[in-house]
């Protein structure tokens, strides 16, 4: 019975090898042999340059590169500073070993949790600048920055993450619109925060108020400290 079925696959291989032998032959068939050689190795190209530009694509995301919270959370010592729409520096700060300091209009402050402190003559005079800048300083310092993003849907680009917020622990008693957007790769370069909404509803000589904040290192060396984007 053995010698039975090798000699039937013998015969099936010598049939299906005369028979393929015979299609050879032909001219038309063996002009289709070729054109399907041709089809199947020009679609492996096309698809490996598919993928290949898929791959390169992506690692210019900054989403799969950015972890907003945990650059947040590992921000302990750091100097920054803040615009106006991106051009006039009204804020100079730095927080180091816990102590957030800054200076506005000449003068020297201290946040320490959710109120700011004038430093006058060895005093801490406790004060609200919100009459000043609209927004209070200290509801949107790096550490509250990560509180307001948590949990929340964003919109990816190339080099940035944007959030669109509605928030109420900023402004006391308001629900506000707002969006802030986190600029960079591997670290953060400079983040944004758009309330011109808001500020344009109290004061309408605003046609924007974009506040950026640039960080750097504490000892004030950053190119990003000082400097235009």
């Amino acid at each position: 019975m053995k010698l039975k079925k090798k000699i039937s696959d013998e015969l099936n291989n010598v049939e299906a090898f005369v028979v393929m032998k015979k299609l050879w032959q032909s001219p038309r068939y063996r002009s289709i042999f070729w054109l399907i050689v041709y089809f199947i190795f020009f679609a492996i190209i096309i698809s490996s340059l598919q993928v290949s530009y898929k791959k390169q694509d992506n690692k210019g995301s900054i989403g799969s590169t950015l972890n907003v919270t945990e650059v947040l959370n590992n921000m302990k010592d750091y100097s920054y500073e803040i615009l106006l729409n991106d051009e006039q520096s009204i804020i100079v700060g730095e927080v180091k070993k816990n102590f957030h300091t800054f200076a506005y209009d000449n003068e020297q402050y201290s946040i320490v949790g959710d109120n700011i402190y004038l430093e006058q003559n060895d005093n801490l005079i406790k004060t609200d600048l919100t009459s000043k800048i609209y927004i209070p300083i200290q509801k949107i310092t790096l550490d509250k920055l990560d509180d307001y993003v948590i949990g929340q849907e964003n919109i990816k680009s190339k080099d940035k993450i944007q959030y669109n917020l509605k928030n109420s622990d900023i402004i006391d008693n308001q629900n506000i619109d707002f969006s802030m957007t986190f600029y960079g790769t591997a670290t953060i370069d400079k983040i944004t925060l758009d309330f011109s909404q808001y500020v344009k509803s109290i004061n309408a000589d605003y046609d924007q108020y974009i506040l950026t904040i640039k960080v750097g290192d504490i000892n004030h060396d950053d190119n990003n400290i000082g400097s235009e984007q």
